[in-house]
């Protein structure tokens, strides 16, 4: 009995696939962490000045720390979203790459059904609770139960790799907690930016 020629097109599929998520995985990681760099540098810059308020904004000095201070949030708010979505981005890169990895690996001992062969063609409904969530994933902190990007879409997948998918989304994955250790270094980066600026020169 020959096997099903669909199984060795989406071993190849799978592969590929692999190589790539291990790149897009990296290259997410590396952006993240220079965004928090970057954060670092900009704090950094606050503290190396010696007089406060700097001097080119003369007058009230309560009206130059809250100037100083919005301009500090909201460069720190750009850098903490971008932050925020090579972060999600990675974190769905890293559950489709243990789906791969697992697919591979059940197909490797057991040849897959019609059924797990089958393309997905469900695809997911968001409610107003899931873009609640996906908001806070995407800008605030981490959300393990945020749907993934649209990038990621299970759509036209094998069933046999979307199970894969569904049973690593719903036991989580270990990038969440790298991606809080983040979010709190970002946070921390921002509170002794704003201690700079409202301490006393």
């Amino acid at each position: 009995m020959n096997p099903d020629p669909r199984i060795e097109r989406y071993t190849r599929l799978f592969e590929l696939l692999l190589d790539w998520s291990n790149t897009y995985h990296s290259h997410k990681e590396t952006m993240a962490h220079a965004g928090l760099v970057l954060q670092i540098a900009l704090v950094g810059g606050l503290l190396s000045v010696r007089h406060w308020p700097p001097l080119w904004l003369s007058g009230n000095r309560v009206a130059a720390q809250c100037i100083i201070a919005t301009l500090l949030f909201l460069v720190w708010l750009l850098i903490h979203i971008f932050m925020r979505w090579q972060l999600r981005n990675r974190r769905a890169a890293a559950l489709m790459n243990t789906a791969f990895r697992r697919t591979l690996k059940k197909w490797a001992n057991t040849p897959p059904t019609d059924d797990q062969l089958t393309p997905c063609i469900d695809g997911e409904v968001k409610s107003c609770k899931a873009y609640a969530r996906i908001f806070a994933d995407a800008c605030l902190f981490p959300v393990a139960s945020a749907p993934l990007p649209r990038d990621f879409e299970k759509i036209d997948y094998p069933q046999s790799l979307v199970d894969e998918c569904n049973d690593q989304s719903n036991g989580g994955t270990g990038a969440v907690l790298a991606e809080w250790l983040l979010c709190f270094g970002s946070v921390l980066v921002l509170v002794t930016g704003l201690f700079r600026i409202f301490s006393s020169g």
